[in-house]
């Protein structure tokens, strides 16, 4: 982890223990532009981090707009809301279903069995199309085209084309 990476890291454990997460487009550069990063990330909680191994354990909590990388000793940056929708109720309700079903399939998973037993009980479209989005073996493209989807039934039925075009065995 780069010292500017620790630095931010540092303050928001300090903090309020949030943190903007955003991939960028080429791995392994320590200290990105904002042209090497994507324009969709995510405020984020750490809700566990173990130094010994550089492992950050974080909870979504919103998309956001990156607006300006902010130089100085720390990795940081200017953000701005994201716009979201949840899309037709009634659709995303009964697309939340199929998905469910799909990916049930797709990965041959009991739903009885962590982590899947919760996602039965996710009401919300857009909440249970992030939850399948993070459990799916997509690449960083995809799972920033995800990201960037502000529609949640849009999301949905772009994670149920992800699984029918790279179906498993069933």
């Amino acid at each position: 982890m780069s010292a500017r990476r620790r630095s931010a890291l540092d303050c928001a454990l300090a903090a309020n223990r949030h943190i903007f997460a955003v991939t960028q487009r080429q791995a392994g550069d320590d200290d990105p532009t904002q042209e090497a990063l994507y324009g969709v990330g995510v405020v984020a909680y750490v809700f566990d981090f173990m130094p010994r191994h550089v492992r950050i354990m974080v909870r979504g909590l919103k998309r956001v707009t990156l607006m300006r990388v902010v130089g100085g000793g720390m990795l940081a940056a200017n953000v701005a809301p994201f716009a979201e929708s949840g899309g037709d109720t009634a659709q995303g309700e009964t697309l939340a279903r199929t998905v469910l079903e799909h990916f049930q399939a797709y990965l041959d998973v009991n739903f009885a069995s962590e982590p899947y037993s919760r996602l039965p009980h996710i009401r919300e479209p857009g909440v249970l199309a992030d939850v399948i989005a993070s459990l799916m073996s997509t690449e960083i493209g995809q799972r920033q085209e995800l990201l960037e989807t502000g529609n949640a039934t849009a999301r949905l039925e772009k994670i149920l084309a992800l699984m029918k075009n790279g179906r498993r065995a069933a």
